[in-house]
């Protein structure tokens, strides 16, 4: 059985196109620029170059306390209530 399993396997190399996500990583604003819509316009500075480059989702995380930041975040995107566990060693 394994024989016959390796037969049909075939090994290439990584393409862009299999991961088609873009992760969002470190969105900070400035204490004195927030509320002037400085993050709204980042994401979609994001989103846009995304699109550019045919990616089909960008996603992102934040902490469960930063909730004036969810606030716009859950007018921008969906939320799929995953939980993020971590060790650290």
């Amino acid at each position: 059985m394994y024989s016959a399993m390796a037969q049909q396997i075939a090994v290439r190399a990584v393409q862009r196109a299999d991961y088609p996500v873009c992760y969002l990583e470190d969105l900070y604003t400035l204490e004195a620029a927030r509320g002037q819509g400085v993050a709204r316009a980042l994401i979609e500075a994001v989103y846009a170059r995304a699109r550019e480059a045919g990616v089909r989702s960008v996603y992102w995380q934040t902490h469960e306390s930063n909730t004036v930041a969810m606030r716009l975040y859950d007018k921008m995107a969906a939320r799929f209530g995953f939980v993020v566990y971590d060790k650290i060693l």
